[in-house]
């Protein structure tokens, strides 16, 4: 039995069922808010490092009334919140809710590591969520990496190469950007490998070799897109 299957068994009746409906919600009253009162979000409920360094632990909770887009475009953020209800319903149904509610506690619990460590710093910044619900769409790809997404609404392509992208951003977000940016950036995908690797601890053994398997496997989609542009050859 894994690590995590051990976990589920002595912890699982407490896991909230369907948590994905939840965050939902709180995404389309963060919206709502951004609609009415636009500052409200980043005076009071942002995962602010000096201000939570301060006592005001409820930003712990709060940040994550952060809307999709920030909020700027209404109609966009909307199709986010569904976009991210379709792809959450789809790994608690593979997962199941304990392991769902598992992997986005510990993503939180990274950020607020984050805020800590700038705030020990003295550093003031805010921590979006952004990265914890691009961390659920790049969860989807390593589980369904088959499935297809209309790229514009009219371009196929196959999730897995949506996620190598989006990972090869990360990588340049991470280069180009400051300290606080790297670090909420570390602790989102850090919770990705972590997590995944405790599911598929038994299948790789060391994490140095669950390493590897990233490797083949981004080694993989690449040739994959090569073939793609050059017509098969």
């Amino acid at each position: 039995m894994s690590f995590i299957s051990k976990l589920e068994y002595k912890y699982g009746k407490y896991a909230i069922p369907n948590l994905n409906i939840y965050l939902c919600i709180v995404h389309i009253i963060g919206l709502l808010i951004q609609m009415t009162s636009p500052f409200f979000y980043y005076r009071y409920l942002s995962l602010r490092s000096l201000y939570l360094m301060s006592g005001q632990v409820w930003r712990i909770f709060t940040f994550l009334f952060y809307p999709p887009s920030g909020g700027s475009f209404v109609l966009i953020s909307a199709l986010i919140i569904y976009v991210y209800y379709s792809l959450s319903t789809s790994l608690i149904y593979v997962w199941g809710n304990f392991r769902f509610n598992l992997y986005f506690l510990t993503g939180i619990l990274g950020h607020v590591l984050a805020c800590v460590i700038l705030g020990l710093l003295k550093i003031d910044t805010i921590i979006s969520p952004s990265y914890l619900m691009f961390s659920i769409f790049i969860a989807y790809s390593f589980t369904f990496g088959d499935s297809l997404f209309l790229l514009f609404f009219f371009i196929p392509i196959k999730a897995k190469y949506l996620a190598l992208f989006e990972i090869a951003l990360y990588i340049y977000m991470f280069i180009g950007s400051g300290f606080a940016t790297r670090i909420s950036i570390v602790a989102s995908l850090l919770n990705l490998l972590i997590f995944f690797y405790l599911i598929y601890k038994d299948k790789y053994g060391k994490f140095s070799n669950f390493l590897l398997s990233i490797k083949v496997e981004a080694n993989k989609l690449v040739n994959d897109i090569k073939r793609l542009f050059t017509g098969g050859r």
